[in-house]
């Protein structure tokens, strides 16, 4: 898996953001967040498509706020949505 984007509030508070195949017979991929939490990555909850869906970059503002923004084919081009739960 390679991260699609990674952003810090400070030292111990980033979020990192990716898609990942759920298991080895899924049909897709689904959206991937983590937030390093000072000593370890904890996975958050995202919002989910059909089919192929990831999130491709994110940024965050302060402790809890972060934009998020992804893709589920056929669309183009990234939708920004707000994925990330504080």
């Amino acid at each position: 898996m390679d991260l699609g984007s990674v952003s810090c509030v400070s030292a111990g508070d980033c979020y990192a953001v990716s898609s990942y195949f759920p298991s080895a017979s899924a049909g897709g991929t689904e959206a991937l967040a983590l937030q390093y939490q000072g000593s370890q990555w904890v996975q958050m909850p995202t919002v989910s498509g059909t089919g192929d869906w990831g999130l491709n970059g994110v940024s965050c503002f302060s402790n809890g706020s972060c934009q998020s923004v992804g893709a589920n084919p056929p669309v183009t081009s990234p939708v920004p949505r707000r994925c990330l739960s504080p």
